[in-house]
């Protein structure tokens, strides 16, 4: 064999080492991705359900309190009254009966349930 045709060799050798290796971390990190995907999904329902417990409010209720839309939208009321407020010079709360959140301090307990 022939040098140029061994260094030919060797260097597409080396190429399918590296494919080899690269496919190997691509599918770790694929399944950490989804691990760690997983884990989101489950820390969210134990959040949201924790929500519904605390608040007493049916799933389907707070599935629509807390949709994308409502969330946008609740956001621009209160982006609104902040610029209302600062145009007053007024450095007022926003009036908690406009906000869905029940007025319940988030202490953890269990008491008066």
């Amino acid at each position: 064999m022939k040098s140029d045709e061994y260094w030919q060799m060797r260097a597409l050798q080396r190429e399918a080492e590296s494919h080899s290796d690269a496919e190997k971390v691509q599918q770790r990190l694929r399944m950490l991705y989804e691990q760690a995907d997983k884990n989101l999904k489950k820390q969210i329902h134990k959040i949201f359900d924790a929500y519904v417990d605390y608040t007493g409010i049916d799933e389907q209720k707070a599935r629509e309190l807390l949709s994308t839309q409502e969330s946008a939208e609740l956001l621009a009321e209160l982006r609104k009254q902040y610029e209302e407020n600062q145009r007053r010079g007024s450095t007022c709360e926003v009036e908690r009966s406009r906000l869905w959140v029940p007025h319940q301090p988030l202490t953890g307990s269990t008491q008066g349930r």
